[in-house]
């Protein structure tokens, strides 16, 4: 029934009854985010190096976009999992209505080798990460040093500086990577077991291969096209990560390390409070 009236890029799956004071937000035990992009120049190997410092609980105030105003001051968080690996057509990622297994920090590239470097440089990846609670944009803040990781533009260690909070207490400038390729994909509860309606799977899988057809026809054409320019003007061009980071590229890239930084946890925690006491002396006034 909720299909029906949904826009057909939102479907329902499943459902399952819950207790009257039950949160989605608050009684979730992990969450798992999942980051796609294509390959393009990016040096794989790097980035899971870089991922993989995030595993354990670390203060990540420099790999966030700080909530202060809504009360929000701890930004230590446990992330149990980070994962790294290709993505093709045929790979079965968990279904988000099962617990997922356990599985390794990382995983190694069974993606085809082609000694193409162009061909390569249209194969997806997808970066994986599971916690019980995120920051805010605290993906996308992640995305972003990765992938100027996987540029080279910085050392994996990066993030190690970036987690030492005592050393770097200031988080550098820098703009965060696309939000077009995150997906929130699973949320785990305990004592839930889903209901799933069979007519409904069958519509919602026929709804959503249309949208596939639609979309891979699109991107077909435009490989396409590509193709027969790169051929016809013998270019070999691999920009395909580019728009991930957004903004245009500096002619001198600045270190993170070396750029401005943002205001400290404790200005930022001084600012609201003088700000509060204000609005409460205007109020009584």
């Amino acid at each position: 029934m909720l299909n029906k009236v949904l826009p057909s890029d939102i479907r329902v799956i499943a459902w399952t009854p819950v207790r009257d004071d039950f949160s989605a937000r608050f009684d979730c035990k992990q969450r798992t985010y999942r980051y796609f992009f294509p390959k393009g120049t990016l040096n794989i190997k790097k980035m899971r190096i870089a991922s993989s410092y995030l595993i354990g609980q670390h203060d990540f105030r420099n790999l966030c976009k700080m909530d202060v105003a809504n009360g929000v001051v701890n930004f230590v968080r446990n992330i149990s999992d980070v994962r790294l690996a290709p993505f093709s057509s045929n790979q079965r990622l968990p279904s988000p209505i099962k617990k997922s297994s356990s599985s390794t920090t990382t995983m190694e590239d069974n993606s085809t080798t082609t000694t193409d470097q162009t061909d390569q440089s249209y194969n997806m990846y997808v970066l994986t990460i599971v916690s019980q609670a995120f920051l805010w944009h605290q993906i996308r803040c992640i995305m972003a040093v990765l992938l100027l990781v996987g540029e080279e533009a910085e050392e994996p260690e990066i993030v190690k500086d970036l987690l030492d909070v005592s050393t770097y207490p200031n988080k550098p400038q820098y703009s965060m990577a696309s939000e077009i390729p995150l997906v929130l994909y699973e949320c785990e509860y305990d004592d839930i077991t889903w209901i799933i309606d069979e007519v409904n799977m069958q519509e919602t899988v026929s709804t959503l291969q249309s949208k596939w057809s639609e979309m891979s026809i699109k991107s077909t054409m435009l490989r396409a096209m590509l193709e027969d320019i790169s051929s016809t003007a013998n270019v070999c061009i691999t920009s395909q990560s580019n728009m991930l980071l957004p903004g245009n590229k500096p002619k001198v890239y600045k270190p993170l390390l070396s750029r401005p930084t943002c205001e400290s946890l404790e200005d930022r925690i001084n600012y609201h409070n003088r700000k509060r006491k204000l609005k409460t002396l205007c109020e009584s006034d």
